[in-house]
């Protein structure tokens, strides 16, 4: 059974007024966004992915109706933006792709933190196709690798490699993965 299979490259952590800026400066439109915070009289982080399919992720956590605003008025501890693929072969992704890879992303958060610690409440459930996704994380405003990432950091949390197996006829879905990718010297 085939399996379709993303490379994200992600960016971060930033500062919610820091997004536009980098998205202006790259010229990537970022489809993904990964957000960690607290919430109102909440002692632990809350996390939320989205997506921002063709218009960026700047443009769309400053909708007057998107979930930033549930957090606290300090505001959002961490906020990671992603994209898919390879922006210099000028491939943009279809908006199939991106609702799979968030699909992925939340059944993931969920599972792993628990519904009362992920902001999202649809798309719960792991998709019912193969998905591999590969994740990069990068240093904000570099082309530089993360080696270590903070411990409850989304990128400490989502790991390099992640995999999602579904049998149709026994109708299981099977999770596996790396942590992280080891990098080697050729």
């Amino acid at each position: 059974m085939s399996a379709r299979i993303y490379n994200i490259h992600w960016h971060g952590p930033f500062k919610e007024n820091e997004i536009k800026f980098v998205e202006q400066e790259n010229g990537v439109i970022y489809e993904l966004y990964l957000l960690k915070g607290k919430i109102p009289y909440a002692k632990k982080s809350h996390y939320y992915c989205g997506q921002s399919y063709s218009r960026g992720a700047g443009q769309r956590l400053s909708d007057w109706n998107h979930h930033i605003k549930d957090y606290r008025r300090d505001g959002v501890e961490e906020i990671w933006i992603g994209y898919i693929g390879n922006p210099e072969l000028n491939l943009q992704p279809s908006k199939h792709d991106v609702d799979i890879v968030e699909h992925m992303l939340i059944s993931y958060l969920t599972k792993v933190l628990t519904q009362d610690y992920v902001l999202n409440k649809n798309l719960l459930d792991f998709p019912l196709e193969n998905v591999c996704i590969l994740n990069q994380w990068y240093k904000k405003n570099t082309n530089k690798l993360y080696q270590r990432t903070p411990i409850g950091s989304p990128s400490s949390i989502i790991p390099d490699v992640l995999l999602h197996t579904y049998d149709e006829e026994l109708e299981q879905h099977e999770i596996s993965g790396a942590e992280k990718i080891k990098r080697m010297k050729v």
